[in-house]
């Protein structure tokens, strides 16, 4: 996707490769994506057009302007209509919160960023809006939205809330996972980052595994599920663990520094 370089490679080749198993080649189906704070789509707009279908949750009206505008200019007004874009933020309870904005807004928030943050980003606040918060399951019901395959979560905190607003959902559909996984949004938030694998394994998950940023394939499990050097989490269905084959968990941390250019999954054997 343009404007991100390889900053997420290693989450489109995993989205890429579960998708791809729920639909293979020799027997095509659509495949239903929950894209939870979808800013512009950058991770799923290869998967808005029929026969999938993407429900892209997005509260800030730019973000679901670019999205809408991407999906209509790289795959067509067909693809735009088959893709719900649900103007709301997800959460644990029914309600309304104040999303901080900034001047890129992918860093946008439900929580307050320190100054260090900042700094460190070269971000600059560019105001506040109020924004409509509903839990997944209820929004479910009320939207009929068909059940999930894949859940992408990039929330810039407000993960924790996600998940327990989602968990009827997870256990009774069990979507694969693919969930950012940060230190510091999760401190920002007030909360441990390791209640998410918590959460994740309450709904039934058992195949939870972090993924280092870029180029970096490999799925790292155990103690390095504990390094902030581990930005995002892929939790998989037991009906999905086959998406594994040919590749070698490492129970290790990221090298440091990366190494470049990353080899990518470790074959297994």
């Amino acid at each position: 996707m343009y404007g991100y370089d390889d900053i997420h490679e290693n989450l489109r080749f995993w989205l890429d490769r579960i998708v791809t198993a729920l639909s293979p080649a020799e027997e095509p189906r659509g495949v239903v994506i929950y894209d939870i704070g979808s800013n512009d789509g950058e991770l799923t707009i290869p998967w808005t057009q029929p026969p999938h279908q993407v429900c892209a949750f997005e509260p800030a009206p730019a973000a679901r302007e670019r999205l809408a505008r991407r999906i209509r200019e790289e795959k067509g007004e067909t693809a735009l209509a088959a893709t719900r874009i649900i103007p709301v933020a997800l959460g644990a309870a029914s309600g309304e919160a104040t999303m901080q904005l900034y001047n890129d807004d992918t860093f946008s928030t439900l929580h307050q960023r320190p100054q260090a943050d900042l700094q460190q980003y070269r971000l600059s606040p560019a105001g506040t809006i109020t924004v409509p918060v509903e839990p997944l399951d209820g929004l479910r019901t009320q939207q009929d939205l068909p059940d999930p395959q894949v859940i992408k979560i990039d929330v810039e905190g407000a993960e924790r809330d996600v998940l327990q607003g989602a968990m009827r959902t997870l256990r009774s559909a069990q979507p694969a996972v693919i969930m950012e996984y940060s230190c510091i949004n999760t401190e920002n938030a007030g909360y441990r980052r390791e209640e998410l694998l918590s959460l994740l394994s309450a709904a039934g998950y058992r195949h939870l595994y972090g993924l280092y940023r870029n180029r970096d394939r490999t799925l790292y499990t155990a103690s390095a599920l504990e390094s902030c050097r581990i930005w995002n989490v892929v939790a998989l269905p037991e009906t999905l663990a086959g998406v594994l084959h040919g590749f070698t968990p490492r129970d290790c941390l990221p090298p440091d520094p990366p190494e470049e250019p990353s080899p990518g999954a470790t074959p297994a054997g």
